[in-house]
């Protein structure tokens, strides 16, 4: 029984020297070929003294959220309004860029259509001078023609035609006042008692200043239009 007893302690001692360097051996393996490091090491000494590593980082996380955000310090502050600022005045510096191209194109724009308004203004006046001018060699030759009719058998009975038609009386005293004193009373003289009603007519639209009157009177309402609208 000693015999075995003495056997069978350094038995034991070896077996537990040897467990030992085994697990002496096994840990420096792990360690040099990157299996086990630190952090894996504090986990397996946690669960061996049944701590919850995640429970507590989940309390200490919640304590983070607790914790007030830090106030910022005047020189962030200052520079948060710098910041602010700027933005503010590269904002204006846009809408003044904006601005002085909308005026430019504005000006263009004016002057473009002041342009364009003296051009019409210039066509419409030279087209009214070829038309009166038209006109008015229309008439002279008119009155030419009728002057040399013969008084009784032509230039009456065309006239009169022309009297009966609508919107030809101004022309007819237009072509009449044209004429000389004595060729205009020996058309008048021909007209007989049956034509003396188309003859008053025709008196009495002279009298009536008729075709300059109406005519000026016209350009006079034109002109007080324009006063009007000057005056708004």
């Amino acid at each position: 029984m000693g015999a075995l007893i003495r056997f069978a302690f350094p038995l034991i001692g070896f077996l537990s020297t040897a467990t030992v360097i085994t697990a002496l051996g096994s840990y420096g393996y792990l360690r040099n070929s990157g299996k086990l490091d630190d952090e894996k090491v504090f986990r397996i000494v946690a669960i061996m003294h049944d701590v919850d590593l995640d429970k507590i980082a989940k309390a200490h996380s919640e304590e983070q959220l607790d914790v007030p955000r830090e106030e910022d310090s005047f020189e962030r502050r200052q520079e948060a309004s710098q910041m602010a600022t700027l933005q503010l005045q590269a904002k204006r510096d846009d809408l003044i860029r904006l601005l002085d191209d909308f005026d430019s194109q504005f000006k263009q724009l004016s002057t473009a259509s002041a342009r364009y308004q003296n051009y019409k203004t210039e066509v419409e006046h030279f087209l009214t001078e070829i038309k009166q001018e038209a006109l008015d060699e229309g008439l002279r030759s008119v009155r030419e023609q009728i002057q040399n009719m013969n008084p009784k058998k032509q230039a009456k009975p065309l006239l009169i035609k022309m009297l009966r038609e609508e919107d030809r009386m101004h022309q007819v005293i237009l072509i009449l006042n044209g004429m000389s004193p004595k060729k205009r009373s020996d058309i008048i003289k021909t007209f007989e008692p049956e034509d003396l009603d188309i003859l008053a007519d025709l008196h009495r639209h002279m009298l009536d200043g008729d075709p300059v009157k109406p005519y000026v009177e016209n350009q006079l309402n034109e002109l007080n239009k324009l006063k009007s609208q000057d005056n708004l």
